[in-house]
């Protein structure tokens, strides 16, 4: 997906606007909606309590993936308050969606802060989770030397064309990547960050006990300190001894506590994830020493070969889930295809070995559970749906209920393929697990799959008792 002129030409802009700072904002405070001027774009917006005219600071752009602009900003005010950097989150990213919102949305936020604000047009970040990580990279690269770092929530760069290792060692942004240990992305963050690692660029891995989902509050403290250190590494800002210092000795502790609670693997990465990320600004010769000796356990050793072993069988069984769905696409009988591909992926044994394997196993089954599920409860329903083909849709659905059962979401697309084949008990059961989740909301009542529904005495009886009882 190209970025948009548009982009290009209001960075170029703001290295000599003047700006009316203050009109956006209100320093110390979040401003939850603001509608930017004739573009249809709205966000919202922090200020750090110290923001004054008189002097530069960093933007950090958030792009959320179903456009909740509260929920990154939420993540970072914080840090955002603690470092000084104005945040603008849009209401209008998106993705899995036809076209391009995103560029319009950034282009929006790039406007109003080279306009109204006073940024450091040399210290643009970009935070996106998933598919506006993605996004955050193409942005990254064609706003080369503006953008000077990207937070990746679950999400690379776009794949895979596009981003070789060619392309990679030309990054020109710091990274700090974010996974959940059962997020089905979490092998794609680890293989980027071991090709960002050979090609001596400089990123950062945070693993978190979680799935496919935005970081903590910690871990964007975290990394709005990282990018701090990577600005003074580049120069981009002072020296600051007072937070080098205290940056450091938070990291060795944290790295120490992983020794001694026995984690020796991620202790030896957090090692050497401190040697890396201050070097030139502190000696580094201890944390570097303790991350060669933690490699060199058997322990570790064996533990590293599991990893790589299960991260290849992991590619493997995308590539079955892959094979299966689109078998499954092709299938004039739908029902029983979909049997046959569930027993096909072994979901029964991925469940025993995510209840009962060692640890490491234990998250691989995890993640490739939770793989299937996305795309048998989102992607290929979706898509089903779109064709009017409630069928396969549900073929796709009684999948997603095998490889984690109990999930709403599952609820809400079953009652749209209900609809579709005009089968009101199923319908309308579904439509309340669907509301009993608190997923369903007066929009996806008013969609038109629903229309033939709504007209029902059926419907009419739902709808007045879940309006007495909401």
């Amino acid at each position: 997906m190209k970025i948009s002129a548009c982009a290009y030409a209001l960075l170029w802009l703001l290295a000599g606007a003047a700006t009316t700072a203050g009109a956006q904002g209100v320093p110390g405070q979040t401003v939850e909606h603001v509608a930017a001027r004739d573009s249809g774009q709205s966000y919202a917006i922090f200020l750090p309590s110290g923001y004054a005219p008189r002097r530069r600071w960093p933007l950090l752009l958030l792009l959320d993936p179903r456009g909740r602009a509260m929920t990154p900003l939420s993540l970072f005010r914080d840090a955002a308050e603690q470092y000084g950097y104005i945040v603008m989150s849009s209401y209008n990213t998106a993705s899995d969606v036809d076209g391009d919102p995103n560029t319009p949305a950034v282009n929006a936020m790039l406007d109003v802060a080279q306009r109204e604000l006073s940024i450091d047009t040399n210290r643009i970040y970009l935070a996106g989770f998933s598919g506006t990580s993605r996004m955050s990279w193409l942005f990254g690269f064609a706003l080369r030397g503006r953008v000077a770092g990207v937070i990746g929530a679950s999400g690379g760069p776009p794949p895979p064309a596009g981003f070789t290792a060619d392309t990679l060692r030309q990054t020109p942004f710091a990274f700090f990547g974010t996974a959940g240990s059962d997020d089905f992305n979490h092998d794609e963050m680890r293989a980027l960050d071991r090709t960002l690692d050979t090609l001596g660029k400089a990123h950062q891995l945070t693993v978190f006990s979680g799935g496919h989902q935005w970081m903590s509050r910690s871990i964007a403290a975290d990394a709005l300190r990282w990018m701090e250190l990577q600005a003074m590494r580049t120069s981009l800002r002072a020296r600051d001894s007072a937070l080098i210092d205290s940056a450091f000795a938070d990291r060795g502790r944290a790295a120490e506590l992983l020794e001694q609670t026995g984690d020796a693997v991620t202790a030896m990465r957090a090692w050497r994830s401190i040697a890396h990320d201050f070097a030139s600004l502190h000696d580094t010769r201890s944390p570097m020493q303790r991350a060669d000796s933690l490699l060199k356990l058997p322990a570790v050793q064996r533990s590293l070969t599991l990893e790589r072993s299960l991260e290849t069988t992991s590619a493997a069984y995308m590539q079955r889930v892959m094979k299966g769905l689109l078998t499954l696409r092709g299938s004039t009988r739908p029902g029983a295809t979909g049997e046959s591909l569930a027993r096909e992926l072994a979901l029964d044994s991925l469940h025993r070995v995510a209840a009962s394997g060692d640890s490491l196993s234990r998250a691989a089954a995890r993640r490739a559970l939770e793989l299937v599920f996305v795309h048998t409860s989102f992607y290929e329903p979706r898509a089903y749906l779109e064709q009017q083909n409630a069928e396969h849709a549900l073929a796709a659905l009684r999948i997603a209920e095998s490889a984690e059962a109990g999930r709403p979401g599952v609820c809400l697309q079953r009652a749209r393929a209900y609809a579709l084949l005009r089968s009101e008990r199923s319908a309308l059961e579904s439509l309340t697990c669907a509301r009993d989740a608190r997923i369903l909301s007066p929009d996806v009542l008013q969609e038109h799959v629903f229309d033939r529904l709504r007209e029902t005495p059926a419907y009419r009886e739902w709808n007045a008792k879940t309006a007495r009882n909401p």
